[in-house]
């Protein structure tokens, strides 16, 4: 008979790979922002700034989803711990 997972562990896998999304996508968003704020710096000063408000964004939502996929993480650590030691306790 096959085992089903955990809720707990569905949700730390699932928090861990959504959050692992969110700093690649957010991550590339805040570089691409900051690149074109690098260039708009040159040629337009006055709306650069909105560039650099994006890249600023981006990079706070991609330390988020980082600790997002922190709390994943620990979350599965904390669930395996607990499922070694009730199988400790069986034996």
């Amino acid at each position: 008979m096959k085992r089903r997972p955990s809720p707990v562990t569905v949700l730390a896998w699932t928090l861990t790979i959504g959050g692992n999304v969110g700093v690649v996508w957010f991550g590339y968003r805040a570089a691409t922002a900051y690149i074109a704020w690098r260039t708009a710096r040159i040629w337009d000063p006055s709306g650069a700034e909105l560039h650099l408000l994006n890249a600023q964004i981006g990079g706070v939502l991609a330390f988020v989803s980082l600790l997002v996929s922190g709390l994943g993480a620990y979350l599965f650590r904390r669930a395996a711990l607990k499922a070694r030691e009730a199988n400790r306790a069986v034996e």
